[in-house]
C-alpha cells in the first residue's frame, strides 16, 4: 500500500495529480484509466482543499492507494468540514448551460471516472473512496 500526505493547499493539487498517475501507472493500470485517475485526483484534492477547509486553517490531505486482488483503491482522507451530499444536486446536462445549477458537475464526472464511489465521514474526517478494474 502506498501512502502520503501533504498540505491542503492549492499549491499541492498538481503533485497530488502526479503521485496518483505515477502510482496508477505503477499498477498496471492502462493509461486512459491513469489519465482519468489523475483527473478525479486533481478534481477532489481541490474540492477539499476549496471547500472542507474554507472554514478551518488549512490540514492535510492523506492519499493511499492499494491493489485489492483486481481492484486498486484511491482513498482521500481530510480532516475538514464534512461533505452534505443533499446540498449537490444531479446536473441536467440537457439545460442550456446558463440555465443550470452551479455545483455538482466535478462531482458527477469523477464518478462517472470510476466503478466505484463512496463518500463517509469516519472519526471526524472525511473520506473518499474510488475504485476502478485494473483488468
Amino acid at each position: 500500500m502506498y501512502k502520503h500526505e501533504c498540505p491542503a493547499e492549492l499549491d499541492s493539487v498538481r503533485e497530488i495529480m502526479e503521485i496518483v498517475e505515477v502510482q496508477m501507472r505503477g499498477l498496471g493500470l492502462d493509461e486512459k484509466r491513469v489519465l482519468h485517475m489523475g483527473l478525479v485526483a486533481e478534481e477532489i484534492a481541490t474540492n477539499i482543499i476549496i471547500h472542507a477547509y474554507r472554514d478551518k486553517p488549512a490540514g492535510a490531505i492523506e492519499i493511499t492507494i492499494q491493489r485489492l486482488g483486481g481492484t486498486i483503491v484511491l482513498v482521500f482522507r481530510d480532516g475538514g468540514a464534512p461533505f452534505d451530499s443533499d446540498l449537490i444536486c444531479e446536473p441536467d446536462l440537457e439545460a442550456p448551460i446558463l440555465d443550470r445549477e452551479v455545483g455538482g458537475l466535478g462531482l458527477y464526472f469523477m464518478r462517472k471516472l470510476v466503478d466505484r464511489f463512496q463518500y463517509r465521514r469516519e472519526s471526524g474526517r472525511n473520506v473518499w473512496t474510488f475504485e476502478v478494474q485494473s483488468g
